[in-house]
């Protein structure tokens, strides 16, 4: 009963030991751990330098006199939050977010709802002369309401348009002015080749003429961009960049840091699904709900079942 499971957590959880000789064991983890220096200052440091000591809730099945595991799909069980959002990490709320929404579509999809077909890759390009600082981060934006990931990638003009993605990579030398976009190019693509999922991307291609030594460059004193270098490659929401998460010149060439970014980002843009806490989430509840639904509305993101 669930008595009988609050009183055993309780007993072999207290402090003096209860149940349990000497109390749960800690471990040992060691963290970078921000500090201050003599003056105040607050110091981020670049490697483990302190130590956190953690007690672990499975250390207590040892202490069960009858212990029983069940096995779950993590899809359905699973979205740890150790992280705050909006910093591109995952474990964070809104990854769970993500994978909650993700659930809901798996269950709906069970339900006999039909889903239109995901989109295949999209590229865009918007040439200088063509970028209005008012509207064409706007309207890309936009597209993000079916949960498709948006990147936004300012680097510097190729002999062959962007949009035109695949031609960047076919082994013929240089395609950009932009050594440093030649090397991120070949690294973004091949990540995004081990992808399955669609997604759209915005070219922002730059003249070496307009841009080199040129302080106000649109794109450098863009609010939304603000770039620092060439290439940079930016995750794009509903609500414009997630500047924690941005690839800059060096970090945009580093194939880890690349897939970590490609990694946050499909998880991050799920579609928008919603099963309200009072619709069952299986049988012929929800398949009732479904048919209804298809019936009277164009299956579209986002959907909610309230």
């Amino acid at each position: 009963t669930a008595e009988f499971l609050l009183a055993f957590a309780k007993r072999n959880c207290k402090a003096d030991g209860g149940g349990v000789s000497g109390g749960l064991p800690f471990h040992v983890a060691r963290k970078a751990i921000d500090t201050v220096d003599q003056e105040g200052r607050q110091v981020k440091p670049n490697q483990k330098n302190g130590i956190k000591l953690e007690m672990f809730i499975f250390d207590i099945f040892a202490y069960a006199q009858n212990m029983k595991c069940f096995m779950v799909p993590r899809e359905s069980e699973f979205s740890p939050v150790k992280n705050k959002p909006g910093q591109g990490k995952m474990d964070a709320p809104d990854i769970a977010r993500a994978d909650v929404s993700r659930y809901h579509l798996f269950l709906l999809k069970k339900a006999g709802l039909s889903i239109p077909k995901e989109q295949a890759p999209q590229q865009i390009e918007v040439t200088e002369e063509n970028f209005n600082k008012d509207t064409t981060l706007k309207q890309f934006q936009a597209l993000f309401v079916d949960g498709v990931p948006l990147f936004v990638l300012v680097l510097g003009e190729t002999k062959v348009p962007t949009s035109s993605f695949s031609k960047l990579w076919k082994g013929s030398g240089p395609v950009s002015w932009c050594g440093d976009c030649n090397a991120a190019l070949d690294v973004i693509n091949k990540d995004l080749k081990t992808r399955s999922g669609g997604y759209r991307m915005l070219h922002l291609p730059v003249k070496r003429e307009t841009y080199k030594g040129n302080p106000n460059h649109p794109y450098r004193v863009s609010a939304l961009l603000g770039i620092k270098a060439v290439p940079t490659l930016f995750l794009w929401t509903k609500d414009g960049p997630l500047t924690n998460v941005t690839l800059g010149e060096q970090e945009a060439q580093d194939a880890k840091k690349v897939k970590k970014f490609f990694d946050f980002a499909f998880a991050y843009a799920a579609p928008q699904v919603e099963i309200s806490a009072n619709v069952s989430y299986d049988g012929e509840n929800l398949q009732q709900l479904v048919a209804a639904y298809q019936a009277n509305n164009e299956v579209k993101f986002p959907i909610v079942f309230a």
